[in-house]
C-alpha cells in the first residue's frame, strides 16, 4: 500500500502496545504526517548517493513533485554515463516516461521504474526516494527496531536501529533529519554495518507554488513556468 490513507493504517496498527520511545516516536511522525497532508506539491534539489560496494554514484537533481503522485526528476548532473540532462516523469503505475542525456536526449522512453536505466546502483525507482517513501522507511521501525529523536542546531536527527536487519533490506541503521520549524525533511543516510552505503540531503523547497498538470510531462521546459508567475528550481547547479 502507498499513500497517506496506509501510512495511517500502519501507524494506528504500530502504536498498540508500543513502548514509551515508540509512542514518542508515533506522536512525532504523526506530526510530521500531519505537516505532509498540506503539502499539495513542493520542488527540491536532491543531492543522492549510494554505492553497491563496487561502485558508486553520485547525483544532483531538480525534483518536483504534485499530488497525488505526480513526479518529475530533472537530472542536473550525475558521474554515469549520460546522466546529465536526463529528465524522468512517474504519473503511476510500474512504468517511467523520460530520456537519456547528451546525444541521447532526442530519444524518448517509457520503460519499467524498475529498470536499470531509471534506477539507482541500489534498485531504487524515483519514486523511492520522494518524503512519503522517506516516511514508510522509517515507519517501518515502529515495532521492527528503535526510534531515537533528538535535536541539533535547526534540525530533528532520528536514528533508526531495526531488530533484524535481514527483514529490513540488509540496513542496520537509518539517519533522518528533519527541518524543526517545517518538518520537511533535509538528509537521509542508510548504513549496513556501519558502511554509509546511501545518502540523500535535501535543499531550496519550494512548497505549494501550484505546479501544473503538464510540468509532469518529460518534453515541458520548467523555464517557462515562470513567466507565469510560478516559482520553480533554479535549472543549473
Amino acid at each position: 500500500m502507498r499513500g497517506l490513507y496506509a501510512l495511517s493504517v500502519f501507524l494506528m496498527c504500530a502504536v498498540a502496545g508500543a513502548s514509551a520511545d515508540d509512542k514518542d516516536a508515533y506522536l512525532f511522525f504523526e506530526r510530521i504526517q500531519r505537516r505532509y497532508e498540506t503539502i499539495a506539491d513542493y520542488q527540491c534539489r536532491i543531492d543522492t548517493y549510494c554505492t553497491d560496494g563496487q561502485s558508486e554514484e553520485h547525483r544532483i537533481l531538480n525534483f518536483y513533485f504534485k499530488r497525488p503522485r505526480l513526479i518529475r526528476v530533472d537530472l542536473l548532473w550525475g558521474n554515469m554515463p549520460f546522466d546529465n540532462g536526463s529528465v524522468g516523469v512517474f504519473t503511476g503505475g510500474d512504468t517511467i516516461t523520460g530520456h537519456r542525456g547528451g546525444i541521447l536526449s532526442p530519444i524518448i522512453m517509457t520503460i519499467p521504474k524498475k529498470s536499470t536505466m531509471a534506477t539507482t546502483l541500489r534498485g531504487e525507482a524515483f519514486d523511492e526516494i520522494d518524503m512519503e517513501a522517506v516516511l514508510e522507511k522509517l515507519f517501518f521501525y515502529m515495532g521492527n527496531g528503535t526510534v531515537r529523536i533528538g535535536e541539533e542546531g535547526g534540525f530533528y536527527r532520528i536514528v533508526c536501529v531495526p531488530l533484524d536487519a535481514k527483514e529490513n533490506g540488509g540496513i542496520t541503521k537509518d539517519i533522518a533529519r528533519f527541518d524543526r520549524d517545517t518538518l520537511t525533511i533535509t538528509g537521509f543516510q542508510r548504513y549496513e554495518s556501519g558502511v554509509l552505503v546511501q545518502e540523500a540531503v535535501w535543499t531550496d523547497y519550494i512548497i505549494n507554488a501550484g505546479l501544473p498538470d503538464r510540468l509532469f510531462d518529460v518534453k515541458f521546459d520548467p523555464k517557462s513556468l515562470k513567466r507565469e508567475g510560478i516559482l520553480v528550481l533554479r535549472q543549473s547547479l
